[in-house]
């Protein structure tokens, strides 16, 4: 569904779902240490900041980049891509995505993103 779940941890087995987001609602992604990222979301339904505290920001921040990247038109992999004040060694380089194979040109994952953060239903006539 193209969305950024957030977890925490509970109990031995049990998580609860603190956040659901969609990846069209970052709006700025900050990371001045290797062990923590600030991730600002600003969309439609929220305006919050989430303060991420782990071993493995820097592959935090590219998967974020990456999904985002997905669900995009006109990304550059040379783009920093709503990341602002994040110190170089926690941005790892983004590939160029591969072309699609689909007739659309990827065109259609987008529709799904974009239906998915309107909470439209995908057409069935795709």
């Amino acid at each position: 569904n193209h969305r950024v779940l957030f977890l925490q941890h509970k109990k031995v087995g049990r998580k609860q779902l603190l956040k659901n987001i969609h990846l069209y609602d970052i709006a700025e992604i900050e990371s001045t240490s290797r062990h923590e990222a600030m991730v600002h979301f600003r969309g439609k339904n929220i305006n919050q900041t989430v303060l991420l505290k782990t071993g493995e920001v820097p592959k935090l921040i590219y998967t974020l980049r990456r999904l985002y990247a997905n669900i995009t038109t006109g990304y550059s992999a040379e783009a920093a891509m709503k990341t602002h004040n994040v110190i170089p060694e926690n941005l790892l380089p983004i590939e160029e995505l591969p072309p699609e194979k689909d007739y659309a040109g990827g065109l259609l994952r987008l529709y799904r993103a974009q239906c998915a953060y309107f909470e439209f239903p995908v057409s069935r006539e795709l």
